[in-house]
């Protein structure tokens, strides 16, 4: 059969529902790391959040943002890729585009960082500039 949900627990003062539930589980379920290509190493994840970091403090600061652009897309792609289309494909359109939203906010945000590169106050700007 398989193994039952070790915890199961609510806040109080949450409202029902995934994001006020704790639920451990050895059972993957789409949409969540654990068919991630990444949730599977500890190296793969230490990459993945340096590039975030790393990356996306070279786009706060304006540093090398076109550069700083291609990890994180492909890193929010690829997650993109491996949750929520399977999500999609098991559990319908409006549960995936639930759990996609801040990956989609996050993928539209960067292409236009991408195509029209930083802005005049940045330090590429001043670079640029001067």
């Amino acid at each position: 059969m398989g193994i039952a949900p070790v915890a199961n627990l609510r806040r109080p003062g949450l409202p029902h529902g995934g994001h006020s539930e704790v639920a451990l589980s050895c059972r993957p379920r789409p949409g969540t790391l654990c068919k991630d290509w990444h949730s599977r190493s500890t190296v793969h994840r230490s990459i993945c959040g340096l590039y975030g970091s790393v990356c996306g403090a070279m786009l706060i600061g304006g540093f090398y943002t076109t550069l700083a652009v291609v990890p994180l897309l492909i890193v929010i792609l690829i997650a993109i890729a491996t949750t929520k289309v399977p999500m999609l494909v098991h559990q319908g359109f409006w549960a995936a585009m639930h759990e996609a939203r801040a990956d989609f906010c996050m993928l539209l945000g960067l292409i236009p960082i991408a195509l029209l590169g930083a802005g005049d106050l940045s330090i590429d700007g001043r670079r640029r500039a001067g």
